[in-house]
């Protein structure tokens, strides 16, 4: 085949006899099969499976044999999917890649059965797999066997999941119904190429149960990523450079930085609790994102909770840290507003979620005067989602080293923290409330949160003398991340069949023991 773009309005022009999909008027950009494989792998799929794999007509529906035939003579593909092994960035991957071209990349028997099977042979090669997805959605000729095929995929991905192997999906042109509503969007990492339509029912099937038309920002890219259900837009020349910077993130370094832990003490910083306070709210120290920016090399990052809502002030992804491959969680103080939202705990969850599938060490990065209170985030579910987040934390069977390195904020910022150590960055605080709250409750206004910060004990020595912090570490940032993967060697090292999280649990549970008494 020797067609590559398409560029087209509304979807009405047809490609060797084959329409794209119909849905808004807007000009998109379409691209076949083939030279999706040639965007996706470094040399096409080098080892292709099952490609004398083909369907039957399980309904006898009329006219079906007959329409099979005439599109395998026309695209030059036996079925609506080819799968097998490529490299991406010099890295072999399962590749599971649509062709809109056969019958608009429906899902009946024949494709279900691809799916399957290459999700379990990347598991017993312990593969990555890609899915390209570029279909409308069940085969309609096949009936109930073509809606059967949904939790048949689901099936095999999770045995390729439970392998502790990673899957990216790419959402092609058009992405919708049964492929992308089961395997599809279980992916770890889902991108969404530039002009494609993405949504469980396609625009024109929509429209037709609504019975009104569609906004025109609906079924975009744009709209999937802001609902949290897709992490990043990418353009077609991008997919390959962000699938491989995410399986080099996956690997550590050849020689990693070499750490020493010791246990000298740092000096804890100087001035008021308030001093510091307001010193950490004016930005002096580099924050989360910083951080980030600085140490985490080939970082792959996260949007999106996949339950309808995105928070610009938390971070999230993989990458290596001085070498170490691992998952990062941080709180943004200088996006919107730095206050924690139900989709940001909900992201941290999905993180973790991440890094205990992969065995990777996590490093929480606090920095927030609190959660969010405003209504809509109630109604969003916060509560439960700060919750959820300390129970996923605590429950990781991979070391987790959380450091406070701007404002620790109440228990916005202590689901954050809740990790095999909490280290406070020299010059950070850490309070039960806000000190201006503190005062509207408890003196109403008699005492200034200045004076109730000291009370409060916020700051970064008090964090550790009570015995919620375990140490203050570096406020210098390339010190801070040395400190850092010298406690996830040591932490690594320690561990042992389960015993990392029983240690956790044990710490968190015996947190403040000293200071019982009896009457």
């Amino acid at each position: 085949m020797t067609t590559r773009y398409l560029r087209c309005t509304g979807w009405k022009v047809a490609v060797r006899g084959v329409s794209p999909p119909l849905g808004h008027s807007r000009s998109v950009l379409w691209v076949n099969l083939d030279r999706r494989i040639e965007l996706l792998c470094d040399n096409g799929l080098e080892e292709p499976w099952d490609e004398d794999l083909v369907g039957s007509d399980p309904i006898a529906f009329p006219g079906y044999p007959h329409q099979l035939e005439e599109a395998r003579e026309r695209t030059g593909y036996d079925e609506a999917l080819v799968t097998g092994v490529g490299a991406c960035g010099g890295r072999p991957v399962a590749v599971v890649a649509s062709a809109f071209e056969f019958f608009g990349g429906s899902m009946g028997a024949a494709v279900g059965e691809k799916v399957a099977r290459a999700f379990e042979r990347a598991a017993d090669r312990s593969l990555p797999v890609v899915t390209v997805l570029a279909s409308g959605g069940a085969r309609m000729q096949e009936g109930l066997i073509s809606l059967a095929q949904m939790p048949k995929t689901v099936a095999a991905a999770e045995t390729h999941a439970r392998r502790g192997l990673p899957q990216v999906t790419v959402c092609a042109n058009p992405t919708a119904g049964g492929m992308w509503a089961s395997f599809g969007s279980r992916a770890d990492l889902i991108l969404a190429e530039l002009g494609a339509t993405v949504g469980f029912a396609g625009p024109r099937v929509a429209e037709h149960v609504l019975g009104e038309p569609l906004p025109l920002d609906t079924h975009t890219p744009q709209a999937a990523v802001a609902s949290g259900v897709v992490d990043a837009v990418v353009s077609f020349d991008e997919v390959r450079d962000r699938v491989a910077t995410l399986l080099r993130g996956l690997e550590p370094d050849p020689v990693p930085v070499p750490t020493e832990l010791t246990l000298a003490e740092i000096p804890p910083a100087g001035g008021s609790a308030w001093e510091m306070l307001e010193a950490v709210r004016l930005g002096e120290l580099p924050g989360a994102r910083g951080i980030v920016e600085s140490v985490v090399t080939d970082f792959t990052r996260l949007s999106g909770d996949r339950s309808g809502g995105t928070d610009p002030s938390v971070v999230a992804g993989l990458g290596r840290w001085r070498g170490r491959p691992v998952v990062v969680i941080g709180q943004d103080r200088h996006k919107a507003g730095g206050r924690t939202r139900a989709a940001g705990f909900r992201l941290a969850s999905r993180a973790a979620d991440l890094a205990q599938k992969l065995g990777l060490p996590v490093v929480t990065l606090v920095d927030t005067p609190g959660a969010d209170p405003a209504p809509a985030e109630e109604r969003a579910g916060l509560v439960p989602a700060i919750s959820a987040l300390m129970a996923t934390l605590l429950g990781c069977s991979t070391p987790i080293v959380s450091v406070c390195v701007g404002e620790g904020g109440s228990g916005g910022a202590l689901a954050l923290g809740a990790g095999d150590v909490l280290l406070m960055q020299r010059g950070t605080v850490f309070s039960v409330i806000a000190p201006s709250a503190a005062a509207t409750i408890l003196r109403r206004g008699s005492t200034s949160a200045a004076e109730l910060a000291e009370m409060l004990k916020v700051r970064d020595r008090d964090a550790v003398e009570l015995g919620v912090a375990d140490a203050i570490a570096p406020a210098q940032v390339d010190d801070l991340a040395d400190t850092v993967a010298a406690w996830l060697d040591r932490l690594t090292a320690a561990d042992g069949g389960g015993e990392l999280t029983e240690r956790r649990l044990e710490r968190w549970r015996t947190v403040g023991a000293r200071y019982l008494d009896t009457l």
